[in-house]
C-alpha cells in the first residue's frame, strides 16, 4: 500500500469528453517523482470521469456541473477549489491528452524554490501525433527573462499544460479572464509578466499531442482575434517588438495553420540532417 506524502504542489487538469486519453494523462502525472495532489475537474462530460477514474489519496475527481462551463470556467472552478484548501504553494497545469514526464515537477518546483523572483515556469515539449504518438517536432521557446519578455510581444511563448505557478500569482493578480476566449493563457501570462519574472526550462518535459486535422478556420480566426486583443491590451508604444508583434498577427490571418505545421515538420527534418 502506497501512503501519500504531504505536498506543497497541486496539479489542475480539466477534462471534457476526453475519456479516451485521460487515463494515460493522469497516469503520467501520478508517476511524478515529486509528491503532488492531482485535481481532475470534469466539466460536464457526457460520460462522467468518475466512471473511468477512481479517486485516491492524491487523486481528486470533481464534477463542475452537468452543463459545461468551458475551459476558462473549468480552470477557474478548479483554481478556486485548490486555493481554498490553503495548503499549496505551487499549482501545475496539465491537459487531458498530453503525457507528462516523471521528473517534470521535480525540476520545475526546484527551480521556483531556487528563484524567488520567478512567478511561473514552463519548459520545452515534444509535439506528437494524436493517434500514433509519433514525435513530430520539438517545441522550443526562450528560457531567459529578456528573451521571454521580447517573445511575448509576438505571441505566447509558453505551453499551457506545461506550466507551474506560484499559487500567490493567482491570489494576487487574478484568475483566467472570460474576455479572452481561445487565448486565455496568453492573456494571463502577459498579466503575470507585469508583476514577476517568468522562465522556461531548457528541457523536454512533456509529450504534447497535435491534432492531425489541425484547428478549424473559425477557431484559428478566433485565436488570432484574441491574440490581437491581448497585444493591444499590453501594448508598449516605445517598443518596436510591440509594433512588430501586431504586424505579424495581422499577416497570419492569411496563413493556414496546416501550412505552419508542415513548415515546422520540414524544419525539424532539416535540423536532423
Amino acid at each position: 500500500m502506497t501512503i501519500s506524502k504531504p505536498t506543497d504542489l497541486a496539479v489542475l487538469l480539466c477534462s471534457y469528453n476526453a475519456n479516451k486519453t485521460l487515463p494515460e494523462a493522469v497516469a503520467s502525472i501520478l508517476a511524478s517523482e515529486y509528491p503532488l495532489d492531482l485535481y481532475v475537474i470534469d466539466d460536464g462530460s457526457l460520460e462522467p470521469v468518475e466512471t473511468i477514474l477512481s479517486p485516491t489519496e492524491n487523486l481528486y475527481v470533481i464534477r463542475a456541473g452537468d452543463s459545461p462551463k468551458g475551459l476558462i470556467g473549468a480552470l477557474n472552478f478548479g483554481l478556486e477549489y485548490i486555493i481554498r484548501q490553503k495548503k499549496y504553494k505551487f499549482i501545475g497545469r496539465m491537459d487531458a491528452d498530453d503525457i507528462s514526464y516523471p521528473d517534470r515537477f521535480t525540476k520545475q518546483v526546484t527551480f521556483l524554490k531556487s528563484n524567488q523572483d520567478v512567478g511561473m515556469v514552463g519548459a520545452w515539449a515534444v509535439a506528437i501525433d494524436e493517434k500514433s504518438k509519433e514525435a513530430l517536432y520539438p517545441i522550443n521557446y526562450p528560457c531567459d527573462w529578456y528573451g521571454i519578455s521580447k517573445a511575448l510581444k509576438y505571441n505566447n511563448c509558453f505551453i499551457h499544460p506545461l506550466l507551474c505557478f506560484r499559487s500567490e500569482m493567482f491570489e494576487r493578480y487574478g484568475l483566467y479572464s472570460e474576455e479572452y476566449q481561445a487565448a486565455e493563457d496568453y492573456e494571463i501570462i502577459r498579466r503575470f509578466a507585469k508583476y514577476a519574472k517568468l522562465a522556461n526550462l531548457s528541457e523536454y518535459l512533456i509529450d504534447y499531442r497535435i491534432s492531425s486535422g489541425g484547428i478549424s478556420l473559425s477557431k484559428r480566426r478566433q485565436q488570432l482575434n484574441t491574440r490581437l486583443k491581448v497585444q493591444k491590451e499590453f501594448f508598449e508604444p516605445l517598443s518596436i517588438h510591440s509594433w512588430l508583434g501586431i504586424l505579424k498577427t495581422l499577416i497570419l490571418y492569411s496563413v493556414p495553420m496546416s501550412a505552419l505545421q508542415r513548415l515546422k515538420k520540414c524544419l525539424n527534418k532539416y535540423d536532423k540532417k
